[in-house]
C-alpha cells in the first residue's frame, strides 16, 4: 500500500554554485498540509519556468525506496527531500507507477503524466558532481503528476 512519507513545498532561492548565482526551487521545506491547485502546492514554485513547472508537472513525487540506495553509493546521509520532489512516498518505485495511473491524495485527484527528467540543480544541490548523470543512468527519477478535480474524474467515470 502507497503511503507518503514526506511532503514538501518551497518558493524559488537564490543558489551560488560554481561562483554562479541561480534561481531555484529546488530547496524545500516539509509540511503537515498544504492546498493543491492545477498549477501546483499552493506555496511552491519553480526557479525557471522554461524549463520547469506547469500544469503537467503540477507534483513532483520520488520514491522513498531509492534514498538507501543513494546514501550507500554516496556514502552520506540523504535528508529529505534531497531531489526537490512534492512527495517522498512509498511503494510508488517507476517499476510499480505507469503513466495514466490515477490516485487520490486527501481530497486531490492527481495523474501521473511523465517521468521526471532531472536537470543539473540535483548535482549541485546534493554537492555530488556526477549524481545527475547516475540517476539518469539508473532510472531512479521519479516522476510528474497533474491535478485533476474530483468533479472531473467524477464526469469521466460516468
Amino acid at each position: 500500500m502507497p503511503r507518503i512519507i514526506n511532503l514538501a513545498i518551497g518558493t524559488p532561492k537564490e543558489y551560488n554554485w560554481n561562483h554562479e548565482a541561480k534561481l531555484s526551487g529546488i530547496g524545500k521545506t516539509s509540511t503537515k498540509v498544504v492546498e493543491l491547485k492545477k498549477v501546483g502546492f499552493v506555496g511552491d514554485d519553480v526557479g525557471n519556468k522554461e524549463k520547469h513547472g506547469g500544469v503537467d508537472r503540477a507534483v513532483c513525487l520520488y520514491p522513498f525506496e531509492h534514498y538507501s540506495y543513494w546514501e550507500k553509493i554516496l556514502r552520506k546521509k540523504m535528508v529529505l527531500p534531497a531531489f526537490g520532489e512534492n512527495i517522498t512516498a512509498m511503494g510508488m518505485t517507476e517499476k510499480q507507477v505507469c503513466i495514466g495511473d490515477v490516485y487520490q491524495i486527501g481530497d486531490a485527484i492527481v495523474q501521473v503524466t511523465q517521468g521526471r527528467v532531472p536537470c543539473d540543480t540535483i548535482s549541485k544541490y546534493n554537492e555530488e558532481k556526477h549524481l545527475l548523470k547516475k540517476v539518469v543512468e539508473t532510472s531512479l527519477t521519479g516522476y510528474f503528476f497533474e491535478y485533476w478535480k474530483k468533479e472531473l474524474l467524477k464526469t469521466i467515470q460516468k
